[in-house]
């Protein structure tokens, strides 16, 4: 059965972000382009993990795809743990996910839910977003940026 057929009334989100053997603006085989050229032509929406918005791996691959090109179908971008406060569990020597929160906790943080959500409606203009609950971020700064835009 056709996804499309299958999940008549959702949305269809397909994730691309980083291809082996291709490092863009680089190293550009078209790899990644030909995915997010794909999806366009077959109706699937597009997407990417990790929001990072002053990460030039990001910038010049997922972002760059979203932001260049005018798609019909809908985008999407993923706020994950760490996004939060501009670091992944991949800037730690160790996989291990509490040692993420802990050097989190560690750091004075700034608020940067307003930015990454402007940064991704205005500049990537995707029409999904994912917040991932990594806390405290997620009580403390995500739902009340929320919150205070409802209300107006």
């Amino acid at each position: 059965m056709v996804m499309m057929e299958a999940f008549p009334r959702s949305a269809k989100l397909q994730y691309a972000n980083f291809l082996p053997g291709e490092w863009l603006p680089w190293e550009d085989n078209g790899y990644l382009r030909s995915i997010y050229n794909y999806g366009e032509q077959i109706g699937v929406g597009l997407g990417s993990p990790d929001l990072m918005i002053n990460r030039k791996g990001q910038l010049n691959h997922p972002l760059a795809m979203m932001h260049e090109s005018k798609y019909t179908v809908p985008l999407g971008i993923a706020v994950q743990d760490g996004n939060y406060i501009g670091i992944t569990g991949a800037d730690l020597p160790s996989s291990d996910s509490n040692q993420l929160s802990n050097r989190a906790s560690n750091l004075q943080i700034k608020n940067i839910v307003p930015v990454l959500h402007a940064f991704a409606k205005e500049f990537l203009k995707v029409q999904y977003m994912f917040w991932v609950n990594q806390e405290p971020y997620f009580k403390d700064q995500v739902l009340p940026c929320f919150e205070s835009t409802s209300s107006k």
